[in-house]
C-alpha cells in the first residue's frame, strides 16, 4: 500500500542538507532551493509527490513506482511528465518573486 511504502522513505523535513560549498553564502543558497524545491514537490500533492521523489531521490523505475502506487507504469510516467512541468513553472514563478 501506499502508507506502507511511504512509512520505509524518510520524511522531507528530515532529507539531509546538500554537501557545503566553498562560501557560507553558497552553502546558505544551496540549502535554500533545496528547501524551496522540497516545499514545491509536496505542494504538488498526491501522488505526483511519492511519484518525483521515488523517481528521483529513490532512483525508481516507473514500474517499481507503479506497483507501490497500484497505477500503471505508463500513467506513473505520464504522471511524472506532467509533474515535472507543474514543477518548472512553480519554480520559475518562484525565481520571479
Amino acid at each position: 500500500t501506499l502508507m506502507a511504502e511511504r512509512k520505509r522513505f524518510l520524511p522531507i523535513a528530515s532529507l539531509p542538507d546538500m554537501p557545503a560549498e566553498d562560501s557560507v553564502e553558497a552553502v546558505s543558497d544551496a540549502v535554500r532551493m533545496q528547501r524551496t524545491l522540497l516545499g514545491l514537490i509536496e505542494a504538488l500533492g498526491e501522488p505526483d509527490t511519492s511519484i518525483l521523489l521515488m523517481k528521483y531521490y529513490y532512483n525508481r523505475k516507473s514500474g517499481e513506482i507503479a506497483a507501490a502506487l497500484g497505477m500503471q507504469p505508463a500513467a506513473v510516467r505520464k504522471r511524472c511528465t506532467r509533474a515535472l512541468k507543474r514543477l518548472k513553472q512553480a519554480l520559475s514563478e518562484e525565481e520571479s518573486i
